[in-house]
C-alpha cells in the first residue's frame, strides 16, 4: 500500500491543477415542444479577480425537428428566435430543397449588462411555413 501513496497523491494533484486550467463555466439548457427540441449553450468566463465584470457571453442555439428528415419535405423557410427579458436575436434560412439534416444553429455572443445569466427566461420560438411553436429552455 505504501508503495501506491505516492501515485495516488500524484493523481490527485494532476486533478487538481487540471481543473485550476478551465477558465470558463458552461451552462446547457434544454427544452421543447411538440415538433422541436432545442439547446441553447452559454459560455461564460470566470472572474479572474473579484473586481473583474464578466464582459462577454458566448451562446449556440441548437434545434432538431424531432421528426423523420422526409416530414420536412415542402418546408421552404424557418425561422428560429431566442429572446430573454432585454436581448434576443433571430436566423432565418430558406431551403429551396430537403435541408439535409434535422438540426440547425445560431451562434452569437452577449457583451456587456446584456451578457445572458443561466437564471434569464428564455424563449426559443421556431416558425416553418405558416406554423408556430414556442417553449422555454431550463
Amino acid at each position: 500500500m505504501k508503495r501506491w501513496l505516492p501515485c495516488i497523491t500524484l493523481l490527485f494533484v494532476l486533478i487538481g491543477i487540471l481543473s485550476a486550467c478551465n477558465d470558463q463555466s458552461i451552462v446547457k439548457l434544454k427544452g421543447e415542444s411538440d415538433y422541436w427540441e432545442g439547446t441553447f449553450v452559454m459560455t461564460h468566463p470566470f472572474k479572474k479577480k473579484s473586481t473583474e465584470a464578466l464582459s462577454y457571453t458566448d451562446y449556440e442555439l441548437r434545434v432538431t425537428f424531432k421528426g423523420k428528415s422526409k416530414e420536412l419535405e415542402g418546408v421552404n423557410t424557418l425561422e428560429y428566435v431566442y429572446e430573454t427579458d432585454l436581448i434576443g436575436a433571430s436566423t432565418e434560412q430558406r431551403f429551396p430543397d430537403l435541408p439535409e439534416n434535422k438540426t440547425f444553429s445560431l451562434k452569437g455572443q452577449e457583451t456587456g449588462e446584456t451578457a445572458i445569466e443561466k437564471d434569464d427566461k428564455i424563449l426559443i420560438t421556431i416558425r416553418w411555413d405558416g406554423q408556430e411553436e414556442s417553449f422555454t429552455v431550463d
